[in-house]
């Protein structure tokens, strides 16, 4: 009985001590979170991290999150140890003995969502990474703030799952979604089928992998932003299913897959067969992401107004709290369609929403638009105060440049703006310190 008793108070003891922070630090250099005191405190109306030194050599970080605290490491790392990690090394040799502060050191933002990613990097850059990949980049945002990001993977399985329901056969599916690195412009309602059939096993591997990706994520307590239903439907669906449907046309030569319209009286049937479907495998979110007439001309057909209301109520039927988050880009969203609801747009806009801004660096290979960003988010701020919720990176692709990345992460935690010239040459000099 007392070996029993022992045991349980073991279990209980692991649990309680078990975070994220010292597995993420032990995969940056195994066994040395020992080194350092990790405290969870959920006493802040604000996000903050705060450092100090501890006993026994040890360095204190604490904070209101699990992803304050991992923010708050990065930032001991980067300046008081000389450590830059970056997405080509997420190791380092943490010294056995840790450099001291020189004083408490306490940052806070107001800025509640930091968010990640657009469609296009996980077709550009992600569409064959493993877990162990996945694992790093995880780690990475954590280390950068990261609490909003998109997690699009296995999306496909969502979507294939649901079709067979309706009565499509896995031929007619192979047609409609796209390859492995073609996911992205399928998922934003450009096209159909290219690259494609995929083969079950690759649906087998890619819901495996997103169980994985999104309890990683909440474990840090971030908030993965789902895939919401769109309305979108492969482009026979009027003749495979008689529904009513507008045609989606073509898409730089491509057939674009159409809109299930918002009139129609199966519209709430098929978004909460497709809800139902998310949810048995992926679970519940706060945050869904929805770009329906991606990259489309206006089509006087189509009563947008009516089409955001329809989309918003049947993510509501799933999550009452939840929240659309929608890029805003070229002639999205339209404002017919989202006026009085709330959402987050991604992108600057103009519209009386929250608002993420957020950098698009590498598009079109225009790598100054970073720049651009950061110079406007001051400007941004000032101009639309409160609805400005958040500062995030949407990226079209991944691991080229991260300095471009770093940089706007730090600007998150920062009470006045960073020039660029000294930022540069202070990260050059933490890179060379680690040649």
């Amino acid at each position: 009985m007392k070996k029993l008793f022992l045991f349980i108070t073991i279990c209980l003891t692991t649990v309680v001590h078990a975070n994220p922070i010292d597995d993420l630090i032990n995969r940056i250099d195994n066994g040395a979170s020992k080194q350092f005191d990790i405290q969870l405190e959920n006493n802040s109306t604000r996000d903050f991290f705060e450092i100090d030194n501890a006993p026994n050599g040890r360095i204190s970080i604490k904070g209101n999150s699990w992803v304050s605290i991992a923010t708050g490491l990065n930032w001991y790392l980067k300046y008081t140890a000389g450590i830059h990690l970056t997405w080509n090394n997420m190791r380092a040799d943490i010294p056995s003995r840790l450099p001291r502060v020189t004083k408490k050191i306490r940052k806070e933002t107001n800025l509640t969502l930091r968010y990640d990613f657009n469609y296009c990097t996980f077709s550009y850059s992600m569409a064959f990474w493993d877990w162990d990949r996945w694992q790093k980049e995880i780690d990475w945002m954590a280390l950068h703030g990261v609490n909003l990001p998109l997690a699009i993977v296995g999306e496909e399985v969502v979507w294939r799952n649901m079709l067979l329901k309706l009565g499509y056969s896995k031929d007619e599916i192979g047609r409609f979604i796209a390859g492995p690195a073609f996911l992205a412009w399928w998922e934003m309602n450009n096209l159909e089928g290219w690259g494609g059939p995929l083969p079950d096993s690759w649906y087998r591997q890619q819901e495996i992998l997103q169980k994985k990706i999104l309890k990683r994520m909440r474990e840090y307590g971030m908030h993965p932003v789902l895939p919401g239903y769109c309305g979108m439907m492969p482009h026979d669906a009027k003749d495979k299913l008689g529904i009513d449907v507008t045609p989606g046309g073509s898409w730089n030569g491509y057939t674009r897959p159409a809109n299930l319209s918002a009139t129609s009286t199966e519209f709430d049937r098929i978004a909460d067969l497709y809800y139902k479907e998310l949810t048995r495998l992926y679970g519940k979110s706060d945050y869904y992401s929805m770009d329906p007439f991606h990259e489309s001309n206006d089509d006087a057909s189509i009563n947008y107004a009516e089409a955001g209301r329809k989309l918003m109520e049947a993510m509501k039927r799933v999550n009452p709290k939840a929240t659309w988050v929608i890029q805003g880009w070229t002639e999205n969203p339209r404002p017919q369609m989202i006026e009085s609801m709330r959402m987050v747009i991604f992108w600057c806009s103009t519209y009386s929403q929250n608002v993420v801004l957020c950098s698009g660096h590498h598009l079109y290979g225009n790598v100054n638009r970073v720049m651009a960003s950061m110079g406007g988010f001051s400007v941004c701020s000032r101009i639309l105060g409160p609805t400005l919720v958040c500062m995030g990176v949407s990226t079209n692709c991944s691991t080229t440049g991260d300095w471009q990345i770093v940089r706007p992460s730090k600007t998150r935690r920062r009470n006045s703006e960073v020039s660029v010239s000294p930022w540069k040459v202070l990260r050059t000099i933490r890179s060379c310190s680690n040649l």
